[in-house]
């Protein structure tokens, strides 16, 4: 069952009159992104002063050691997994934290809509080898995270490496290297 969400219905401010369940909810929204934001942020000053990258690692890096590619459908994936992006490596950390304070109003949206407990759509994976890079659904990988959820459903695509070449004089192995089809499945 695919479920559409328009965060587009979901306005940037607060909602009116802080008294009710909705103003209590937009005010933990809040703290939630305050609080990753500055993990991010302190994330960032300690790698830098231990000279080590807290960026997530780039999807564009793996581009070059894949063959071909097959939808693996839906699964539930662990986010511990989950270790890098398509194209937003600037905007999260390693850990998924903001970055950006610009990221706060569909972050708090995000975290809004899943405090209140409605259904998110599942977020598109890219899988290559044992790590899953985001393609789509970025904002709602940081919530999880800062949610503390374990895993979270996703559509994934699998890149597959190409088969290994065989060394010359050996006629190849057709019992080692499965065809396509069943590499997908």
């Amino acid at each position: 069952m695919e479920l559409s969400f328009n965060f587009d219905n979901f306005s940037q401010d607060p909602p009116r009159g802080n008294n009710g369940q909705e103003g209590v909810l937009y005010q933990r929204a809040n703290q939630m992104f305050q609080q990753a934001y500055l993990r991010g942020q302190l994330s960032r000053v300690w790698a830098w002063l231990r000279r080590c990258p807290c960026r997530l690692q780039a999807l564009e890096q793996q581009r070059s050691r894949a063959a071909d590619a097959c939808y693996s459908g839906r699964q539930e994936v662990p986010l511990s997994a989950i270790r890098g992006s398509e194209n937003r490596v600037t905007d999260f950390d390693a850990h998924f934290h903001p970055l950006r304070y610009s990221l706060r109003p569909r972050w708090v949206q995000v975290a809004l809509a899943i405090l209140q407990g409605r259904a998110l759509p599942a977020i598109e994976l890219i899988r290559a080898g044992d790590c899953y890079y985001v393609r789509d659904g970025h904002h709602r990988v940081s919530v999880a995270r800062a949610c503390q959820h374990s895993d979270i459903e996703a559509r994934v695509t699998t890149w597959l490496a190409p088969p290994r070449p065989q060394p010359c004089g050996q006629a190849p192995d057709t019992q080692a290297q499965p065809t396509f089809l069943a590499r997908c499945i």
